[in-house]
C-alpha cells in the first residue's frame, strides 16, 4: 500500500537537466575554463556543496566553485526566460492520478529552495504537492537518504509505504538508503547497471507509471 509518492525534481518532474547541461558549458567557457557534458553528468543528483567537490576535482584546487555557480544560476535564469521550462512527459498525469487516489505528494529536490519554488512556479507546477523539500532542509543532500526521510516523517508515513522517483544515480542510491522502493526513469544519463538493480522498476518515462497504483 502506497501512501507517499516522492518525487525528484530535475530531469525527473522538468526539463531542467538539458538547461544546466548547456549551461554548464557555457558558464565554463565565459570564465575560461574547457567544460563537457561528461563532466556535467558527474554532478547529476548533487546539491551545491557536493557539486562543488566535483568541481575541485574536474578544474583544480583552485578553481572558483562559488563564483561559477553564482555565473551559472544567472545563466539558468536567462535560458529559462529565453526557452520556457517544460515538465516531463507523463508527469501532470501521474500527479493527477494520485490526486484522485488521494495519495501524498512530495517534492525532494537537492537544489536549493528558491530555484525549486521558481522552477515549479514556471513549469506548472506549482501547489501540486503536499511537502516540498530541497537543500535547505536537511543536513546532508542526496546520495544522502536525509530528502526522502524528511519528507516520509513530514506526513509520519512509513518508508516502505513510500516510493520514489528518480532520474538520477545519486538519487537511487538516497531511496535505498532511507529504505524506499525507487523507480528509475533515467534523463540525459543512463546509470549503471548496477544502479537499475536496486531500483524497483524503470520506466522509459513517466507515462509508464499508473500502473504502480
Amino acid at each position: 500500500m502506497i501512501e507517499l509518492a516522492i518525487f525528484d525534481m530535475d530531469g525527473l518532474l522538468l526539463d531542467t537537466e538539458r538547461v544546466y547541461e548547456r549551461v554548464f558549458v557555457l558558464t565554463a567557457a565565459q570564465m575560461g575554463y574547457k567544460g563537457t557534458k561528461e563532466m556535467y553528468a558527474r554532478t547529476l543528483g548533487l546539491g551545491n556543496a557536493r557539486a562543488k567537490e566535483v568541481f575541485k576535482e574536474i578544474f583544480g584546487a583552485d578553481f572558483p566553485s562559488d563564483k561559477f555557480l553564482e555565473n551559472s544560476h544567472a545563466n539558468i535564469l536567462k535560458d529559462i526566460e529565453k526557452n520556457g521550462l517544460l515538465p516531463k512527459t507523463g508527469a501532470a498525469e501521474i500527479l493527477d492520478l494520485l490526486d484522485r487516489k488521494k495519495i501524498k505528494k512530495a517534492v525532494a529536490s537537492s537544489n536549493d529552495k528558491d530555484f525549486v519554488t521558481f522552477a515549479l512556479k514556471r513549469g506548472g507546477m506549482a501547489g501540486r504537492f503536499d511537502a516540498v523539500n530541497t537543500a535547505q532542509d536537511v543536513k546532508c543532500t542526496k546520495p544522502a537518504p536525509d530528502l526522502f526521510l524528511k519528507s516520509a516523517a513530514d506526513f509520519k508515513i512509513p518508508p516502505e509505504k513510500c516510493i520514489v522517483f528518480e532520474d538520477s544515480e545519486n538519487g537511487v542510491l538516497a531511496a535505498e538508503a532511507a529504505g524506499m522502493r525507487v523507480v528509475l526513469i533515467p534523463d540525459i544519463k543512463m546509470p549503471s547497471g548496477d544502479i537499475k538493480a536496486k531500483a524497483y522498476k524503470v520506466y522509459d518515462s513517466l507515462r509508464d507509471a499508473p500502473e504502480l497504483f
